[in-house]
């Protein structure tokens, strides 16, 4: 009777091995709309993104030159030429150079008259036309507001930078991109118009924070809307095509020798095109698929599907495969580990450290380089660097591609710093011959390069998650104390050209060895299939399972019929994965 009873026992409840839970594709990296036009203009959005904010970085260099001056001469002597107010008015420095802010006074009276200081000032403008140092008497005892002006409007006001880099991690990138394009928009074309160099400063710091958080949400959005084989290629074209023309849009400017208004009139060209954002931005669908936000999710599927030609039975069935391997994790997965939300957690503080480390060599380089007076520069040099943008680009496109980011920009870290070396020793044999001014097109070149590399790898390194507040942070901490050392060295009492060369060069030597200790690209996309909230992932297996089987709706029993609508409002993910997460939250919370 024992046995019979055993075995009828077993046959109720055959003994199970534990079944292995296979790994799932990650979300971000199914992408069931293929790749067409809708990443086409993606990539559009982020190129006019990136073009205007360097266009505005370099005009804000290029319109904050200081300029040869020298005291105005008064009413009597309008009829006197410069030469011979110079020479008549005003005193020589031991060097042989003219005193910029004091004259004699009177003029004429030789050894007897009194050295007073300037009262206005007359400007050399053969290479330029007005600038706001001409236009507000910048200089001399007024020099120290351009310095502070500089320091506010490239510095402070990237320090909200990570605040709307958290906003885009946590409300939606499309949301930071419809409130951030107005903002620049009037106040790009007001500090056009303004009168006071107040106002120019408080005006110049919602363009600087604006344009630096639509470069990173849309380069972000590019990324997560590419296919996985194509993330990589597509986000460096767009910043290769981000460097090619705005270098060849300021030597343009530079060369016809335009007056500052004019000058900000040519970054306000590629910011007056952000308006077409409205029109074709959308959401980031790895960003809503990995929030949960599963119908909005379907709407932008579809309608990328849509423009790429595919099917939208196959973008469901990718899409529901999709939602399935979602469930698949959270239902075998019971170890309760919360996903990570935030650039500090243990799992990400080493690369968050590592990249603001990297980020603050690449902007001190990148701003020695480029900051007028730093290096010897003339119109030959600089549109032989800005030709030659392009064919290094499109040869970094091709190691990349093969490649990875990773190891070419250790590579172009270590070009940069050999090259750093070699125009040091070159400077001090003789600072103006011409192989020093080519090593400075290469300079500008190789800065280039290294800085589009650095922007693509946090972007692949952080999760979904935290992807737009690791990248913001970064690039915040990195400007900051780029621009802060620049004008550390530019109150230097000694500023030795050669000094700064050997710096960037050992920096940039260190900076390769933090990038050779990141993790693998894609390391960070492994989390982004956690996909609930820290509350509900610590709820145990069986409620999990539990909660999924309540909230499964049904088939109808008759045929389905096919609804006309537009490609953006077909609603065709099968009912019985339409999720109330709200239930989940619920039971975790009675728990």
């Amino acid at each position: 009777m024992n046995t019979s009873r055993s075995s009828a026992v077993s046959a109720k409840k055959p003994p199970t091995a534990p079944q292995r839970v296979e790994r799932v594709q990650p979300v971000g990296d199914v992408i069931p709309f293929g790749q067409g036009w809708y990443q086409a203009v993606a990539l559009l959005n982020s190129l006019l993104a990136g073009c205007a904010f360097l266009c505005h970085t370099s005009s804000d260099r290029l319109t904050s030159r200081v300029l040869d001056h020298w005291c105005r001469p008064p009413d009597t002597y309008g009829n006197v030429s410069a030469d011979e107010w110079k020479h008549l008015a005003i005193p020589r420095h031991e060097d042989g150079t003219y005193s910029q802010c004091t004259r004699r006074d009177p003029p004429d009276a030789g050894e007897f008259s009194q050295i007073v200081s300037c009262v206005s000032w007359d400007f050399d403008r053969k290479d330029s036309g007005e600038l706001i140092v001409s236009e507000w008497l910048l200089v001399c005892d007024q020099r120290w507001l351009l310095d502070a002006g500089f320091f506010i409007y490239s510095t402070i006001s990237l320090m909200w930078l990570p605040v709307l880099g958290t906003a885009a991690d946590r409300v939606g990138r499309k949301i930071v991109v419809v409130l951030s394009v107005p903002a620049l928009l009037f106040t790009g074309f007001a500090s056009l118009v303004t009168g006071s160099f107040q106002s120019f400063v408080a005006l110049r710091v919602v363009v600087s924070g604006t344009t630096a958080a639509l470069l990173v949400t849309l380069i972000v959005v590019l990324y997560e809307v590419t296919v996985p084989a194509q993330r990589t290629g597509s986000c460096y074209t767009a910043l290769a095509l981000m460097h090619i023309s705005a270098a060849l849009a300021m030597t343009a400017a530079r060369t016809i020798r335009l007056g500052w208004r004019y000058i900000y009139l040519v970054p306000m060209l590629p910011t007056s095109l952000h308006v077409v954002m409205f029109l074709t931005v959308d959401e980031s669908y790895s960003w809503l698929m990995t929030t949960w936000r599963t119908k909005v999710a379907e709407r932008v599927a579809l309608f990328a599907a849509w423009m790429n030609g595919v099917s939208a039975d196959e973008c469901v069935t990718a899409l529901t495969k999709t939602v399935q391997g979602m469930a698949q994790v959270i239902e075998g997965d019971a170890t309760g580990k919360s996903p990570r939300e935030s650039i500090f957690s243990p799992e990400l503080r080493q690369r968050s450290l590592l990249f603001c480390f990297i980020w603050c060599v690449v902007h001190y380089c990148y701003s020695q380089i480029t900051r007028a007076g730093s290096l010897p520069l003339n119109k030959t040099t600089v549109v032989a660097a800005a030709l030659s943008m392009a064919p290094a680009h499109i040869a970094c496109y091709a190691a990349v591609c093969r490649f990875g980011t990773k190891r070419l920009a250790i590579v172009a870290m270590l070009l940069l710093s050999a090259s750093s070396t070699f125009m040091a020793a070159a400077y001090n044999s003789s600072p103006n011959t011409a192989l020093v001014h080519a090593m400075t097109a290469v300079l500008r070149v190789m800065a280039s390069v290294v800085s589009s590399l650095c922007i693509c790898l946090p972007i692949e390194a952080y999760p979904i998650r935290t992807r737009c507040m690791g990248v913001s942070f970064a690039f915040a901490v990195g400007w900051a104390i780029g621009n802060g050392s620049e004008l550390a060295l530019r109150h230097t009492p000694i500023q030795r050209t050669d000094v700064s060369l050997v710096s960037m060069s050992l920096l940039t030597v260190i900076a390769a060895m933090a990038v050779n200790n990141l993790p693998l690209p894609g390391f960070g996309d492994d989390d982004s299939t956690s996909t609930f909230s820290r509350r509900a992932s610590i709820a145990s297996k069986d409620d999990i399972r539990r909660s999924f089987m309540e909230s499964l709706v049904p088939l109808p029993k008759r045929p389905i019929m096919t609804r006309k609508k537009s490609a953006r409002n077909i609603d065709c993910l099968p009912e019985q994965f339409s999720l109330r997460l709200s239930r989940i939250s619920l039971h975790s919370d009675s728990e």
